[in-house]
């Protein structure tokens, strides 16, 4: 059984380097890793019980090779980015895996590792989540001065869907808004419509 999960654990390294290779688009490599998922002579299905919790694995690899590509670019000891414009792109979110979904400091941990790496810097300040009351419906992150939060108007909801679907299949109560602020910029923020 340990061997089993070793070699599907390589496959899906392999498919991550593979995706990324390839360049796909966020749309594109949604198709391709769902028919990857329901491919009959794959095991996916056997071992992950839900796409979302495949998706999740799968990005967990993706950002596990990105964030050894990142770490030559990323200069954590700046708080303020130095590029001129957003990278163009995703922007990259590894959530917890399947045995910490319920972790808030895990999801912090995530939260803060794709937004600096998104500014290429350690842009995070703060970021606010709880299991209840206000905090529990709406995360806040607020950036140090000099990032612009506007970068992230193009991302916000995509990654609010990301983060809910996995909390939803973890079963658990998902955030129903993102608001990210920073000095002298106004908020933007990724609402549950």
């Amino acid at each position: 059984m340990e061997a089993e999960i070793a070699t599907l654990e390589h496959e899906l390294d392999a498919l991550a380097h593979q995706f990324l290779a390839e360049g796909l688009s966020g749309r594109a490599e949604e198709i391709a890793l769902r028919a990857e998922y329901v491919h009959p002579e794959r095991a996916w299905q056997h071992t992950y019980p839900s796409y979302s919790v495949f998706r999740a694995r799968y990005e967990s690899r993706v950002h596990r090779i990105l964030d050894r590509q990142l770490a030559i670019n990323l200069d954590l000891s700046c708080r303020e980015t130095r590029l001129a414009a957003p990278p163009t792109g995703e922007l990259q979110f590894e959530p917890p895996t399947a045995d910490s979904l319920t972790d808030l400091d895990e999801w912090e941990q995530c939260l803060r590792r794709s937004i600096n790496g998104f500014y290429r810097c350690s842009a995070v300040e703060s970021v606010r989540m709880a299991r209840r009351g206000h905090y529990a419906h709406e995360w806040h992150v607020d950036l140090h001065p000099g990032n612009d939060p506007g970068w992230l108007r193009d991302h916000l909801s995509t990654l609010l869907g990301r983060i809910r679907a996995v909390q939803h299949d973890g079963g658990w109560s998902a955030a129903e808004a993102i608001r990210v602020r920073a000095p002298g910029y106004p908020y933007e923020e990724a609402l549950l419509r």
